[in-house]
C-alpha cells in the first residue's frame, strides 16, 4: 500500500537526478527512498535521497518565517526517461516497493542483512555474480562491525558460489575459528535487529557450512628457496653487497640435495666458516677479508634470526603447497597474528604471488581477502617489504580480474590505501567512519552516490554500512546474523 504524497518535483538535473520540495510530514534525510510518479502515468519509480537544502523564507504579507528544504535524488531503476518536474513523490511501501528493489535477479544471491531506518523486515540481496567480477573494499573503524559483516559475507560465498575460493590473509586472526558453528542463542541474539533464523533453517546452513573443505592455518611457514637471495637480503633490511649474495648463495646452493634449504643449518654453516675458516671452496676465500668477515658475520646474524622466526619452513613443504594442489580447498586462512609485521608481508607476498602463476594458467575464481589492507597496499610504502606488497596487490587490482582473481580489501583506513588498488574496487561496504580523510577519499572515488550520503557513515552504529556499487542499488543496512565463529 502506497503512503500519502510528501512533495512534488521542482528541478530535474539529468535522466537520472532530480529535486524535489517536501510538502508533508515525514522526516527525510541522506540514504532515505522516495518513489516518483509522473504526470499522466502510474508509474512508480524508486529513488534514494542523496543530499538535501534548506532555506528560511519570508512571506511577502507577514512576519513568519518558515523553512523550506529541497532534497536531491537519484534514480535507481533503469528504462524509459520521463519528464520528471511537476511529478508526485510518495514515500515508498517497505513491504512491497523496496522489498521488490532489494531482491535480485542474478544467478547468485548473497543476503547480508536488512534495510536499517525503517519499519519492519527488508532482506539485502546483492547480485553475487558483480562479486565474482570486480574488486571491492570494506571499511570501518574499530569496532563497526566488520568482522561480522564481511563474516557474513563469506558465509554467502560459500553457500552460493560453488565454484569458487576463497584465501583470507588474516592480520588480526578474525577467522581463526571460522570452521565451528555458533550456537542457535548467539546467532539469535537480540543484540541484533535483522529477523531470526529458525532452527530448521540454521542447522541445514551450517552444516553446509561445515561440509565445505576449510584450511585454517594456525601458524604459516614459507620455504626459503621459494625466494632469492636479493629479495630475502632486501625484505630484512639488509644492505646489498655482492659478496654477501655470493656467499648467501653459496650456502643455499650446496647444501644436501634430498634435504630442504634450513635456515639453522645456513647458520651453523657461516658460523663454522668464522671461527674456522672452513668450508668454504677455495675460489670463496678470498672474500673472507676483514670486510668481507664483517659481511659474512651480518649473514650469519640474518640466518640466526630466520632460525628463530616461526615462518620460515624446514620441511619439504610448507603453507603456500595448499594452492598448488589439485582439488585445493574452498577457503584457506593464513592466521598472520603471530607473525611480526615483516613476516607478514613475506608471507602475504608469496602467496600473492604464488595465485597469481596458478591463475594465469588455470584462472580458477578466487576471492582474495586481505585485511588491514593499508599495511599491504599503502598510499605511501615507507618499507622494503611494503613496496613488494603493494606491487602484488596493484598487479591484482589492475589485471588479477582477466585471470579469475577478485580482492576484497578490509582496513580502517581507506585515506592511507594505494589510491592505484582503491581505484579499481566497485564495489564498497562502509561501516562507521569518522576520520574527514577517509570520508573525503571515499567521495572522491565515487560517483555511485554522494559524498554526503558516504558522510552518514559518522552516524552509524555498530552493524550498520552504507553499500553501492554493482552489487544492486545503494542501501544502508544492519548486518544479518552470522552461523559460524
Amino acid at each position: 500500500m502506497a503512503l500519502p504524497a510528501v512533495g512534488r518535483v521542482v528541478k530535474q538535473i539529468s535522466p537520472e537526478r532530480f529535486t524535489f520540495i517536501k510538502s508533508a510530514g515525514h522526516t527525510l534525510i541522506p540514504g532515505n527512498y522516495v518513489e516518483v510518479v509522473p504526470k499522466k502515468t502510474d508509474h512508480r519509480i524508486p529513488a534514494i535521497i542523496e543530499e538535501f537544502t534548506g532555506k528560511e523564507l519570508s512571506p511577502s504579507s507577514g512576519v513568519q518565517r518558515y523553512a523550506q528544504y529541497e532534497y536531491h535524488c537519484k534514480i535507481l531503476s533503469s528504462g524509459v526517461a520521463y519528464e520528471l518536474v511537476g511529478a508526485t513523490v510518495f514515500i515508498p511501501d517497505p513491504g512491497a516497493s523496496l522489498a521488490k528493489l532489494f531482491s535480485t535477479q542474478s544467478k547468485v544471491s548473497l543476503n547480508v542483512g536488512e534495510l536499517s531506518g525503517i519499519d519492519g523486515h527488508v532482506s539485502v540481496v546483492l547480485n553475487g555474480e558483480n562479486l565474482l567480477g570486480t574488486h571491492s573494499c570494506m571499511l570501518g573503524s574499530s569496532g563497526s562491525g566488520k568482522t561480522t559483516l564481511l563474516g557474513l559475507l563469506l558465509e554467502e560465498i560459500l553457500l552460493n558460489c560453488p565454484d569458487t575460493q576463497i584465501v583470507i590473509l588474516d592480520l588480526n586472526s578474525d577467522f581463526a575459528t571460522f570452521d565451528q558453528a555458533r550456537l542457535e542463542t548467539d546467532v539469535n541474539s537480540k543484540d541484533n535487529a535483522c529477523e531470526n533464523i529458525t532452527d530448521e533453517v540454521l542447522r541445514q546452513q551450517q552444516k553446509a557450512l561445515k561440509s565445505i573443505s576449510m584450511d585454517l592455518i594456525p601458524l604459516p611457514q614459507i620455504k626459503m628457496q621459494r625466494f632469492s637471495s636479493p629479495d630475502l637480503l632486501q625484505l630484512e633490511s639488509i644492505p646489498y653487497h655482492f659478496k654477501v649474495e655470493s656467499l648467501f648463495d653459496h650456502f643455499c646452493k650446496n647444501l644436501p640435495k634430498d634435504k630442504p634449504i634450513s635456515p639453522a643449518t645456513c647458520e651453523e654453516k657461516t658460523r663454522d666458516a668464522i671461527q674456522r675458516n672452513e668450508g668454504i671452496p677455495a675460489g670463496y676465500r678470498y672474500l673472507l677479508q676483514d670486510e668481507e668477515l664483517k659481511g659474512l658475520t651480518i649473514l650469519r646474524d640474518f640466518f640466526k634470526r630466520m632460525k628463530d622466526a616461526p615462518i620460515w619452513s624446514s620441511e619439504e613443504t610448507d603453507s603456500l603447497d595448499l594452492l598448488e594442489k589439485s582439488d585445493p580447498s574452498r577457503l584457506i586462512e593464513y592466521n598472520l597474528g603471530r607473525l611480526q609485521f615483516s613476516h607478514r608481508a613475506i608471507l602475504a607476498e608469496g602467496v600473492l604471488r604464488k595465485l597469481w602463476e596458478r591463475n594465469e594458467k588455470t584462472k580458477n575464481p578466487t576471492f582474495v581477502i586481505i585485511d588491514e589492507a593499508h599495511n599491504l597496499a599503502p598510499a605511501i610504502p615507507e618499507e622494503p617489504w611494503q613496496k613488494r606488497t603493494l606491487e602484488w596487490v596493484n598487479r591484482i587490482s589492475g589485471e588479477g580480474r582477466k585471470y579469475g582473481l577478485h580482492l576484497i580489501l578490509v582496513s580502517q583506513r581507506p585515506a592511507k590505501i594505494h589510491p592505484n588498488a582503491l581505484d579499481n574496487c566497485r564495489n564498497f561496504f562502509v561501516l562507521k567512519l569518522q576520520n574527514q580523510d577517509d570520508l573525503l577519499s571515499l567521495s572522491k572515488s565515487t560517483l555511485d552516490v554522494s559524498a554526503e550520503l558516504i558522510s552518514r557513515a559518522a552516524t552509524f552504529r555498530r552493524h550498520e554500512a552504507l553499500i553501492y556499487g554493482d552489487l544492486g542499488p545503494p542501501a544502508i543496512i544492519r548486518t544479518g546474523r552470522r552461523r559460524m565463529n
